[in-house]
């Protein structure tokens, strides 16, 4: 799976939306060579196929009440 950056994004903040680590997205990321420069339009891998694969596709990501701007901010992108 495929996530785009957007003005604000960091690495820290993918991660913890996509239930993973930066430690991981960095080893999904190969371009991404330091954690604290990703740019607007950016297109990185959040995930493994193999990682999406072995989870059930009913379920879905469900917002945390404490992350209000995450879901107004990426409104639309399509996840």
């Amino acid at each position: 799976m495929y996530y785009r950056v957007v003005s604000g994004d960091t690495l820290h903040n993918i991660a913890i939306h996509f239930g993973t680590t930066v430690s991981n997205l960095m080893d999904l990321n190969s371009q991404i060579s330091n954690p604290n420069q990703i740019y607007p339009g950016e297109r990185i891998k959040v995930s493994s196929d193999n990682h999406w694969n072995k989870k059930s596709k009913s379920k879905s990501w469900q917002k945390k009440s404490s992350s209000t701007s995450w879901s107004n901010k990426h409104h639309g992108h399509g996840w």
